[in-house]
C-alpha cells in the first residue's frame, strides 16, 4: 500500500497538472450494518457525484439566459447540492453541477454558456446511471441476487487522452464477510459519459452515446470492457481498470449474487462489504 501511494506521488509531481478524482457514489447498507467506501491515494479536485436520490426533473418557467447562475424551474422539488444536470432545449445541451436549491430555482456552477427558451422547451434533468444503489437482503442458507447501482466514479477530464488512469477497486473486509457469506459475487462494468452536446462516438464508447448519457466503456487500450469476468468476490479481491483519460466514468455494480451463512455480526464478522479506490496515472 505505501509503495502504491509513493509511486502515485512520483507520478503526480512528473506530470504536474495533471490529475484524476476518484468519489465513492452514495452507498446504502445489505442489511443492518452500513455500507463503507473510502478511497486513498487521490489528489485533485473532486468528481461529479451522481446522487442516488430521486432525480430531479424539471421544465424552464422563464427564459435563462447566457452568463446566468439561476434557472427557474416548475418543480424543484427533486434536485439537491451537487446533482449533476442537464440543461437542454432540443438543440442546445449544456451540463451543470447543482450549487443551491430554493423553491422554483436551481443555483448552477458553472455559468450558462447560451440562452435558453421556457414554456415547456427547455427541459432541466439530473443525469444518473442507475437510479439504485448496491443493495441486497441476506436469506440463511439461500442464494439472493444483488441489485445493481453506482459505486465509484472516476473523473479523468484532468488527464489528456494520451495518458490513463489505473484504477483497482479493492475489497478490505474479504476476512469478516466470510463469517456470514459462502460467496458474495458482484459483477462490476464501466460507463462513460457524454460530456457534450452531440453524440459521442469512437474513444472510450462501445456504441454511439447521445448527450448527457452514459455508455458502455472500453479500456485504455481500445478493449470492450467485459461485465461477465469483472468478478468482485471473497477470494479475488481486488478488480483493475485502465482507464483513458479526458473523461468522466462510472464503475457500477451491474448485478451478481450472495449465498449467506449467518446474519449475526459479531465483533470480527461484517454483513457489508467495505471497498477502496486506488488510482495512479501512467
Amino acid at each position: 500500500m505505501k509503495s502504491n501511494r509513493a509511486l502515485l506521488l512520483t507520478l503526480m509531481t512528473i506530470i504536474g497538472a495533471l490529475m484524476v478524482s476518484v468519489v465513492s457514489y452514495a452507498q446504502t447498507s445489505p442489511a443492518s450494518a452500513s455500507n463503507t467506501v473510502t478511497t486513498i491515494g487521490i489528489t485533485g479536485g473532486t468528481g461529479r457525484p451522481i446522487t442516488q436520490d430521486a432525480l430531479g426533473s424539471s421544465n424552464l418557467i422563464s427564459v435563462a439566459l447566457s452568463g446566468s447562475t439561476e434557472v427557474s424551474v416548475a418543480d424543484s422539488t427533486g434536485f439537491a447540492v451537487g446533482d449533476y444536470v442537464r440543461v437542454d432545449d432540443g438543440t442546445t445541451v449544456d451540463f451543470h453541477t447543482v450549487a443551491g436549491v430554493s423553491a422554483g430555482t436551481v443555483t448552477i456552477t458553472p455559468a450558462l454558456a447560451t440562452s435558453f427558451p421556457a414554456g415547456g422547451t427547455t427541459s432541466v434533468v439530473e443525469q444518473a446511471v442507475y437510479t439504485t444503489v448496491p443493495t441486497w437482503n441476506p436469506v440463511i442458507g439461500s442464494t439472493t441476487s444483488i441489485k445493481p447501482g453506482n459505486h465509484f466514479l472516476v473523473n479523468a477530464t484532468g488527464l489528456s487522452t494520451s495518458n490513463a488512469s489505473v484504477v483497482d477497486i479493492l475489497l478490505t473486509n474479504g476476512d469478516q464477510l466470510t463469517h456470514n457469506y459462502g460467496h458474495l459475487n458482484r459483477r462490476m462494468n464501466v460507463y462513460v459519459l457524454c460530456d457534450t452536446d452531440v453524440p459521442c462516438t469512437g474513444g472510450p464508447f462501445v456504441e454511439t452515446t447521445a448527450p448527457g448519457e452514459w455508455g458502455q466503456s472500453k479500456d485504455a487500450a481500445g478493449t470492450d470492457i467485459s461485465e461477465v469476468p469483472d468478478f468482485l468476490n471473497l477470494t479475488n479481491a481486488r478488480q483493475g481498470f485502465v482507464l483513458g483519460g479526458g473523461y468522466v466514468y462510472g464503475i457500477t455494480v451491474d448485478g451478481g449474487t450472495v449465498f449467506t451463512v449467518d446474519t449475526n455480526e459479531g465483533v470480527n464478522d461484517s454483513l457489508s462489504p467495505t471497498d477502496l479506490a486506488q488510482s495512479s496515472i501512467f
